[in-house]
């Protein structure tokens, strides 16, 4: 690995456990990444310890994508270590389709605490982190002051979840890109929850935190429970 490598994207190879083990004995050799990206890469809980080596030893590494691999939650408790190992160092994180459900929302709750004052993206799309994850992980989210684009698309969430994301809203100020979208389609025709089981205020209290969030640029809520909030305008 050259000493001058400050980013790498081996996105969408099917790389494997046995691969990146090669690799990751030259990547913590690589002092000035900045940059991994791991999407879809065929890896498995594996290869976590390889990962959170490369996390430990690469002290600028900022930017890290793990979206799109089977690491289930078992494979989250082993990168927690990793993860949490530089408080402050991670700028993006992508979690995204990676198998994780609700049981895992104490180990990401501490993944989060620990990178509070560094994360502005935070990617966790099609897992299925459900309404008790969602509320368990509230606290740290809302800690996560710098955040500015946030993605909790297709996640098994119900109306339920409507007043957590209006109280992480409020900690958001800096937010520009939201996603939301997506919660209905999990559900099937008679679990689908309707928009009448979120209560009018619930609603306005979700507008009023939207409204706070002065720089926010893209919202997606389509196919949700907020897809029609009791008539409100968004803009």
């Amino acid at each position: 690995c050259s000493s001058r490598l400050e980013r790498l994207d081996v996105g969408k190879n099917c790389v494997g456990d046995d691969g990146l083990a090669k690799l990751g004995q030259s990547l913590v050799r690589c002092p000035k990444l900045t940059t991994l990206n791991l999407f879809k890469c065929c890896l498995t809980a594996s290869c976590a310890p390889v990962i959170c080596d490369v996390i430990t030893n690469c002290q600028l590494l900022n930017n890290l994508t793990l979206g799109g691999n089977d690491f289930r939650n078992s494979g989250l408790a082993m990168l927690q270590s990793g993860l949490c190992s530089r408080p402050g160092q991670l700028h993006m994180l992508d979690l995204s389709r990676c198998y994780f459900a609700s049981e895992c929302a104490i180990t990401l709750s501490a993944v989060f605490e620990s990178q509070q004052h560094s994360l502005r993206t935070l990617w966790m799309p099609y897992n299925s982190i459900s309404d008790d994850g969602m509320l368990a992980m509230a606290t740290s989210l809302g800690h996560c002051h710098s955040l500015e684009q946030f993605s909790m698309a297709a996640n098994h969430l119900t109306p339920s979840s409507v007043h957590t994301v209006t109280g992480m809203l409020r900690h958001w100020a800096g937010m520009k890109e939201l996603y939301l979208d997506g919660q209905l389609r999990l559900a099937t025709e008679s679990e689908a929850p309707e928009l009448d089981d979120v209560d009018v205020t619930v609603k306005k209290d979700f507008i009023a935190a939207l409204t706070a969030c002065a720089g926010l640029e893209m919202l997606w809520i389509s196919e949700s429970w907020v897809s029609d909030p009791g008539g409100e305008r968004l803009d």
